[in-house]
């Protein structure tokens, strides 16, 4: 090959590697090589400039950050961070909300005394019944008792409450009081609820108490019916003379 014809494939860019073995590309400073020079080119080499969408397959998407139109339906995998929602969530339909805490009342439950207490009883452990009244309902598991010792179904804060109806055949008063143990051994009287009457009276009280019940195992109650010279502190097995109620207001403290 001439100089002349040399010059001349260097002017029309008709030259390949081997026309120029040794040449610094440092020295390319102008003008476009034909894509059939640069076969090997390694991606370290590209410092600058744009990619076109075309030139970039599908699976390389995946490492993007600036996704402006990404359709939802591809993120299969991984997690957002916290960052990435907004401080005000958008309006949802509380229907699609699955597995949330229950911030409700989960227990409430409705017990009575069935008959009739003549003398003083500690603890009421006999005559005792979970309301069965046609519209009746509990929530939860409910309430056990066993031997007038009353065992709560969860930990929480419990609402007790216990209503009498008395009747007296003199004057005279009666009393129910709430023992708690946390400990499932030593017993505090925490409420307790007095009536007065005179002859062929009926009186009607009630006491309540809030437990933390922090363990189902230590944390227990019972009733106790004491002052009783005569007459009654009433009970019925159809109406709800003398009762007593449980209501899981919220968590433990």
């Amino acid at each position: 090959m001439t100089k002349a014809r040399d010059l001349a494939n260097i002017i029309s860019g008709g030259f390949d590697a081997t026309d120029i073995p040794n040449l610094d590309t440092a020295k390319i400073t102008s003008g476009t090589l034909a894509d059939a020079r640069i076969p090997n080119l390694a991606t370290s080499k590209i410092t600058s400039g744009t990619f076109a969408d075309a030139r970039l397959p599908a699976t390389a998407l995946n490492s993007n950050v600036d996704l402006t139109t990404l359709s939802a339906s591809n993120m299969t995998s991984g997690t957002l961070p916290d960052a990435r929602f907004p401080a005000t969530l958008p309006a949802v339909s509380g229907a699609s909300l699955t597995n949330l805490p229950n911030t409700g009342i989960t227990e409430a439950d409705f017990w009575r005394l069935t008959a009739n207490l003549t003398s003083n009883t500690n603890p009421i452990a006999s005559n005792l019944e979970r309301v069965d009244d046609a519209s009746f309902a509990k929530i939860g598991t409910g309430m056990s008792v066993s031997s007038g010792y009353w065992s709560f179904p969860s930990t929480g804060l419990y609402e007790v409450t216990a209503t009498m109806n008395s009747t007296g055949a003199s004057a005279d008063n009666h009393i129910i009081r709430i023992h708690v143990t946390t400990d499932n051994s030593n017993y505090d009287p925490v409420s307790n609820v007095v009536s007065a009457s005179t002859d062929s009276q009926h009186e009607q009280a009630s006491c309540f108490a809030f437990v933390n019940v922090t363990n189902t195992t230590n944390v227990k109650l019972f009733f106790e019916a004491t002052s009783i010279g005569s007459g009654s502190i009433q009970g019925d097995t159809d109406v709800n003379y003398t009762w007593f109620k449980f209501i899981r207001l919220g968590d433990s403290q």
